[in-house]
């Protein structure tokens, strides 16, 4: 990438976090044109997408990004996130695995799959995931309130 690229992406990124999504879409669309071949900005696009709530072209715009780049593994788990709010488990699923295929201790896609196997009501799964995720990195107090939850659910079912 060259620096006015890599000077204006960082710009979109910082517009990102300040959450001015459609702002970002209108940008990423307008450089997409000229670097359709971006993975970075797929991505980001996608994301933009997600925070707005339309997964489906979130879904498109990670697929440009794995396309692009195959080895993009931060837009696979994009998407697998996508799939799962658009509750195509199955899908999502087989995303995360795979990236634990690739990479058994890739704590994104650990807690992503422990999160689907909560939602699925798969309890139990979902505890092995996020004490997986926690041995991993200890300081992610989500999953100690997650595996609570559970817990609390799995008591009150009994």
């Amino acid at each position: 990438m060259n620096h006015k690229l890599n000077k204006e992406i960082q710009i979109l990124v910082n517009r990102y976090k300040y959450g001015d999504f459609n702002e970002v879409l209108h940008k990423c669309s307008n450089l997409l044109k000229k670097n359709p071949k971006n993975d970075f900005l797929w991505n980001l696009t996608g994301l933009c997408f997600q925070r707005i709530g339309d997964h489906n072209k979130a879904i498109i715009s990670f697929q440009n990004a794995i396309e692009s780049n195959k080895k993009n593994i931060s837009a696979k788990n994009n998407l697998g996130i996508s799939y799962k709010a658009i509750k195509e488990y199955v899908k999502a699923e087989k995303i995360f695995k795979e990236l634990l295929l690739e990479n058994q201790n890739y704590i994104n896609a650990i807690v992503n799959i422990g999160n689907l196997k909560k939602d699925t009501y798969y309890f139990d799964e979902a505890i092995s995931f996020y004490q997986k995720a926690l041995e991993i990195e200890e300081n992610l107090p989500e999953l100690h309130l997650n595996i609570s939850n559970i817990l609390q659910v799995k008591n009150e079912m009994d």
